[in-house]
């Protein structure tokens, strides 16, 4: 049975996705803050769109139902949790508006990804000669799917940046920096996965080396250094 590129990825992504829910499951448990809760609800649900999305593309493969039942769970799932980052950027930034405003955007774009990829035609399949799955999403679920990155993925890789230049701590700054950096590298991944890949037919293989990559940076953030939340956020 062969391990796919496809596989390898997601399976690093869940990984690395574990390490992360379990030292945000500690802040939470720790300190029980707003910020906390919406950190670790948005990666205990990225943690399930990986662990379903590896099952599938590990041992279910050959499958274009089970492949497609993986689309429909990682557009709810992946949605749901950057509603999370939704409701913790207006938290954030803007003390105007509810933040769940902010979830409540995030979630109705998740509800049309969700329900488009129920009902619109398409038939993912294994590539053998890519060794890669070959998603076929349409773009009517791809685009919707890319702008809650960008709504999300983007504000919050601002917000470490933002950490990255106030804190006075060296290992903070750098810390920050790196999780910036993992944010606006995931964006790129899934625009690339979503957008870019269908429009300039770039092959099955470059999202899931970009999400590889992604995926491996933030396992080494983790594991290798104290993640934490924004510091100017933490007393919330």
């Amino acid at each position: 049975m062969p391990v796919s590129i496809t596989a390898i990825a997601y399976l690093a992504g869940l990984i690395s996705f574990i390490l992360l829910t379990w030292r945000f499951f500690s802040y939470a448990k720790a300190e029980n803050t707003v910020t906390s809760r919406m950190f670790f609800y948005f990666s205990a649900c990225f943690t399930v769109f990986l662990a379903i999305t590896a099952f599938v593309t590990l041992f279910l493969y050959e499958s274009s139902s089970a492949l497609k039942f993986a689309v429909i769970t990682a557009a709810f799932f992946q949605g749901l949790g950057m509603s999370f980052l939704g409701y913790m950027i207006v938290f954030l930034k803007i003390k105007s508006i509810s933040p769940k405003i902010g979830f409540g955007i995030i979630f109705a774009i998740t509800i049309l990804s969700t329900v488009l990829a129920v009902f619109l035609p398409y038939e993912p399949i294994f590539d053998e000669v890519a060794s890669a799955v070959q998603w076929a999403i349409p773009l009517g679920v791809s685009i919707p799917r890319a702008v809650a990155f960008f709504l999300t993925f983007l504000p919050m890789g601002y917000i470490f940046f933002q950490q990255s230049s106030t804190a006075l701590e060296p290992h903070i700054k750098i810390r920050a920096l790196g999780l910036g950096f993992i944010m606006f590298l995931a964006f790129a991944g899934s625009f690339s996965d979503f957008v870019l890949e269908q429009m300039l037919a770039l092959g099955p293989r470059s999202s899931d080396y970009a999400f590889a990559i992604v995926f491996g940076l933030l396992v080494v953030i983790t594991v290798f250094t104290q993640t934490k939340l924004p510091s100017y956020v933490k007393k919330v």
